[in-house]
């Protein structure tokens, strides 16, 4: 037996024992809870960095952030003046050395696009630096002022964005007899686990945010 499948089958167990000690509506609370933590517990997962993604990141550099950390982690361990010595003289090899590899790739970019007559990548780096705000949505008119930030670009949209809805009265809705959803009978554990099994571990959460490939 494969560890995936032991950790399904004690997923499984554990779901099923979750659901009997539940009672009416606390059911799916409770097994949301279950899942949340068996998911927290058991699934891996990992915080990316943003600090590599950058185009002139190559090996050679990656090494030297590396060695860098190593530098770091030996002078919290050991506290010995030596090694902070180290690490201060690589954190400034790393930093040039970043610089360098900037400025290169900056000036490779503008030799290219004069060369070939070429500037979309010139440009496409050019926005890529820029704020993100600035890039979106131009200054919009409010009256007789502009509107620069955000929060406000958001809220003269939204407002715009109600006046094209017309007011209705809603004091005169009738009210629905009978339940607001059918009732659902016959729900079993099989059924249940074969419909889960033919769900696709690619697609996205569903509104109570499980994973499908849990």
């Amino acid at each position: 037996m494969t560890l995936i499948t032991k950790w399904s089958s004690r997923t499984t167990t554990s779901c099923q024992y979750v659901l009997r000690r539940s009672a009416g509506k606390s059911k799916r609370s409770a097994l949301k809870s279950h899942t949340d933590r068996v998911t927290e517990c058991f699934v891996p997962s990992k915080m990316t960095s943003k600090r590599h993604n950058v185009p002139w990141m190559n090996r050679s550099l990656r090494c030297l952030c590396r060695k860098k950390n190593r530098f770091y982690k030996k002078g919290r361990r050991s506290g010995s003046p030596s090694s902070w010595t180290r690490y201060k003289e690589s954190k400034t090899a790393v930093t040039k050395s970043l610089w360098e590899a900037r400025n290169n790739y900056i000036g490779s970019i503008i030799n290219n696009a004069f060369r070939d007559n070429d500037i979309k990548l010139f440009w496409r780096f050019i926005k890529s630096q820029c704020n993100n705000d600035g890039l979106g949505i131009t200054l919009l008119k409010s009256g007789d002022h502009l509107v620069a930030d955000a929060s406000s670009k958001a809220e003269l949209i939204n407002h715009q964005f109600k006046l094209v809805f017309s007011k209705e009265d809603t004091t005169t809705v009738p009210t629905l007899q009978g339940p607001r959803f059918p009732s659902i009978s016959n729900i079993t554990i099989d059924g249940v686990g074969k419909l889960l099994s033919n769900l696709s571990a690619n697609k996205a959460s569903r509104p109570d945010n499980i994973p499908c490939r849990v």
